[in-house]
């Protein structure tokens, strides 16, 4: 999942150099993949954190610039909502108990899928794990949760307000970078790109940390300890450099969008690893067994529910989630039955 999720940054790139480079998109891809693994493979964790923070601040700048300047462009928000409406009446509002209804299992779905977002990411967990203090860490939360929630709302805004200033997008995902061409000099117009990069860059450094570690350090610890020791270095970015191009080959023959991609993946996520974490920090009475086989399940109901189209309805990120917790509390009824022979 977390490859998928991957692949998905790497085709957000590579859609970003495409729309502002006017290069093709296959290049852009290849293109960003290499600008991203330069320093990533080079520097580790802390050229990972380090470029993250700087990327932040840019970040941050893009979105609230954006989101001022659109603002101003469209008439400033009386103007907008006058427009928003003659574009839909009903774009802004909804009526009848079904439509309401309709919001709240949405909501509900989108809720549930933070459990992807919150504790299934690896490398989220891994920042945490790098802080000195649980202090610290909590101070960080506090830190993270405003800075993703600032830039959420603003570029939901933007992209909001955008539907009154280019009405008909090609493609919406492109529609930041359309958005500063058209009304940005060149050297702003640069900046901005860079702030739509950085966002991207920054969570595909932390993904191939993450994928890298897991299948040298985790499946083959021996065989790891073997060619560390022999290669150094140069096996480290020989093992990122391959993740990497399995990464990018995801990115070159998927056909779904970025939100699209994204979206499923982290409903998968919080759907049987979130699930695995939500058991753990929860302090549930658990054992292996148990564990496995309820994030297996949580992994299946959130695939089937997709694959027939439930997903459209509500995110499979909630049904898979109380499944998977569902067979896990039968599980452990039956291990505190001493006739079973099973222990938590």
């Amino acid at each position: 999942m977390i490859s998928l999720y991957a692949g998905a940054q790497v085709l957000a790139a590579g859609k970003t150099v495409n729309s502002v480079m006017d290069i093709e998109l296959k290049w852009g891809i290849l293109l960003s993949a290499a600008v991203v693994i330069g320093y990533c493979a080079r520097g580790g964790l802390r050229a990972s954190i380090i470029t993250q923070f700087v990327q932040a601040m840019i970040m941050l700048a893009t979105s609230a610039g954006a989101l001022i300047l659109a603002t101003v462009i469209a008439g400033g928000p009386a103007q907008i909502m006058e427009s928003l409406h003659s574009i839909d009446p009903m774009l802004l509002q909804f009526s009848g108990d079904t439509s309401v209804l309709f919001l709240v299992i949405m909501v509900i779905g989108f809720i549930a899928a933070t459990l992807g977002l919150d504790l299934a990411l690896p490398y989220l967990l891994v920042r945490m794990m790098a802080t000195r203090s649980p202090g610290e860490a909590r101070q960080a939360g506090w830190v993270y949760i405003a800075f993703v929630q600032s830039n959420w709302m603003a570029m939901t805004l933007f992209g909001i307000i955008l539907r009154t200033i280019i009405p008909d997008i090609p493609d919406p995902e492109q529609g930041l970078p359309l958005f500063a061409e058209m009304n940005l000099s060149p050297v702003v117009l640069g900046i901005v790109a860079g702030g739509i990069f950085a966002t991207i860059a920054s969570t595909i450094d932390a993904q191939l940390l993450v994928l890298s570690s897991s299948i040298t350090i985790d499946l083959f610890p021996s065989l790891h300890s073997g060619l560390v020791a022999r290669y150094g270095a140069r096996y480290r970015v020989a093992v990122m450099v391959l993740i990497a191009a399995f990464v990018v080959s995801l990115a070159l023959v998927v056909s779904s969008s970025v939100f699209t991609l994204i979206l499923s993946t982290v409903a998968v996520l919080g759907a049987s690893l979130g699930l695995g974490m939500f058991i753990v920090i929860s302090n549930i009475r658990t054992n292996s067994n148990a564990m496995i086989t309820s994030m297996l399940t949580g992994l299946a109901v959130a695939l089937a529910w997709r694959s027939f189209g439930l997903s459209e309805i509500m995110l499979e990120a909630l049904p898979g989630f109380l499944c998977g917790l569902l067979i896990h509390t039968i599980l452990m009824q039956r291990a505190r039955n001493p006739g079973n022979g099973s222990h938590g």
